[in-house]
């Protein structure tokens, strides 16, 4: 994986991600020469140097007719939560802050041969064979190696329930329609997460991106005995819980014929569904629709839509019970009663929550949210108080009715 230069590895008791010089991959460089090539031979096509990272999983633990599908079913996971993940820091910010295209966490197409001394490339294209010593590895140029700011990190909580899934389906071998659906969803999340270009045109690079985020989503949510559209994708949505009232308020949309009401998460999906049947239609559609369209203040429906999935992700593995639901215990209550370990996880939880949702409304208003404005919107306001001496002191208090200051001087 040359694109992806992480900063820390990986680790769980079945796979790895690790980069090229990491120890542990030592005893690999000494007995493969085509190994050592792949992890010491990458540059960009100015002549820099690059560290490529390696996906590794436990001898034996997943079927061999099965092991590239578990391994592409592994990697999707993990690029889709660092893509959302990503896209919640860089909402609002001037850099980009993590890697957050799935071309950056492409395999790379060669293999070491059965000697292990030379590599080998299979594709519908070709198959070819050569001595490892000759490999010169090059990134593409329009694909960022590594984030000069901010490494490539998974979202915490989408990252946890994918890997259960995930050891559900190929190391426990269960047989579900739902985990199928939700790793070949993935594999649409994958090809729809990559960077806009193919085409050499951003209208068709758009039209088809948008288009897979929405055949995503259908994919995860079509059930086995019925038919899924608009309506199941925008009810899953729904059921999200939001803490800001802005992802709350409700819009009134036409959707086949019918009223429906829906909240800032429903609006861009159901934005995405007009966008993906004008564009799919022939029907005319501009640039401009593709990217912002009716509903984002800021960014473009590429940046959110990662978000989106994740929250639908959420819904998909709690209603096909997958994942357990977090309980609904209140502060002092975990306080007093439970361990150490369930309090950081719970905190841990709630901080990821907050993520999600500043950066949603970030790409609702066009800019992060101003200090007054987090305050207000949690019910509080800042204000500042004058001593005798002359001393002012900043305090946040409950709201007051204009009619009841206090006598409080600003």
């Amino acid at each position: 994986m040359p694109y992806l230069d992480l900063k820390e590895p990986v680790r769980d008791e079945l796979f790895a991600l690790l980069r090229s010089d990491d120890p542990f991959l030592d005893s690999f460089r000494s007995q493969s020469k085509a190994i050592a090539a792949l992890m010491g031979n990458f540059q960009t096509p100015m002549g820099y140097s690059v560290t490529p990272s390696a996906l590794l999983l436990r001898s034996g633990s997943v079927r061999n007719e099965i092991l590239w599908e578990a391994a592409s079913s592994l990697r999707n996971a993990f690029a889709v939560s660092c893509i959302s993940y990503g896209w919640q820091r860089t909402a609002g910010s001037p850099n980009a802050l993590g890697n957050l295209y799935a071309d950056q966490y492409d395999f790379y197409p060669l293999l070491p041969s059965a000697s292990n001394d030379d590599l080998r490339g299979m594709s519908p294209a070709q198959t070819i064979i050569d001595v490892s010593e000759h490999f010169r590895g090059q990134t593409y140029p329009d694909v960022p190696v590594a984030p000069p700011l901010g490494n490539p990190k998974p979202d915490r909580s989408l990252w946890a329930w994918l890997v259960t899934c995930w050891k559900l389906r190929y190391i426990d071998r269960v047989e579900s329609w739902g985990l199928r659906a939700l790793f070949r969803s993935l594999a649409y999340a994958f090809r729809a997460a990559r960077m806009p270009k193919g085409c050499d045109d951003l209208l068709f690079d758009y039209g088809i991106n948008i288009g897979l985020w929405y055949s995503a989503l259908e994919c995860l949510l079509h059930p086995e005995d019925s038919q899924v559209g608009i309506v199941q994708v925008l009810e899953c949505l729904g059921k999200k819980g939001w803490q800001n009232h802005r992802l709350t308020e409700a819009k009134e949309r036409q959707l086949m014929g019918t009223t429906m009401k829906l909240n800032f998460v429903q609006c861009v999906a159901h934005d995405v569904y007009r966008l993906r049947n004008n564009f799919l239609h022939g029907n005319a559609v501009s640039l401009e629709d593709l990217t912002h369209g009716e509903t984002l203040g800021t960014g473009t429906y590429t940046h959110i839509l990662p978000l989106v999935y994740q929250i639908a992700v959420e819904q998909f593995v709690y209603v096909n019970e997958f994942v357990a639901r977090s309980p609904d215990t209140s502060l002092e209550k975990l306080l007093a009663k439970a361990p150490i370990e369930e309090i950081e996880e719970q905190a841990a939880a709630s901080l990821a929550a907050d993520y999600l949702e500043e950066a949603l409304i970030t790409f609702q208003l066009g800019r992060p949210r101003r200090s007054e404005e987090r305050w207000g919107d949690s019910g509080c306001e800042e204000i500042w108080v004058t001593d005798p001496d002359g001393t002012k002191h900043r305090l946040i208090r409950k709201k007051q009715d204009s009619s009841d200051q206090s006598g409080a001087s600003p």
